[in-house]
Formats: structure tokens, sequence, C-alpha cells
């Protein structure tokens, strides 16, 4: 039987690599009700693996980005109440 490898066609890592220094750590993000973003810190050089919620979710997430030591999570509208983020990354 034939190996099948499944993937994105055209995808690829960029920067960032798995090795004994680095490891997978998941960080809560709140965005309180009436805001649009709530932010967690973390290590610079931080890459994101995926975000899940973890609580209340009134609201469909726009982005998640790192700048510097700043993880932001920013919700499509203002939150109706307060809303929890798991968000997993990989730290150097």
């Amino acid at each position: 039987m034939a190996r099948r490898e499944v993937g994105f066609k055209g995808a690829k890592l960029v920067g960032a690599k798995i090795d004994a220094a680095t490891s997978v750590v998941t960080k809560t993000v709140t965005v309180a009700s009436s805001a649009t973003s709530g932010t967690a810190t973390v290590v610079a050089g931080s890459v994101v693996l995926g975000v899940y919620p973890a609580g209340n979710q009134d609201q469909f997430v726009d982005n998640v980005a790192i700048s510097g030591t700043t993880l932001t999570v920013t919700l499509a509208a203002a939150a109706t109440a307060t809303n929890t983020y798991k968000v997993t990354l990989i730290e150097p």
C-alpha cells in the first residue's frame, strides 16, 4: 500500500521551527463586554498555531496577531458579553 501525504498545495512554514529550545503553550485572551479586542503577553518571536473559544463567544474572531510581546485577538464587532479565547502558540 502506497503512503499518502496530506497537506496544503504550495503551503510552507517560514521562520518557525520546533526544536529543543521551543515550547508549545496556550494563552488565555479575554475580550471585555463592549470591547472589540483583548490582549495577553507572549514571548517575542512566538508563532500562532490556532485559536478556539474557552467561554462565551458572541462574535466572530476577525484577527489574531502578535506584535512584539503582545498577542491581540480582535473581534468582527463589539462583544455583547465577556468573550474568552485560548490561543495556542510556539514560543522560542
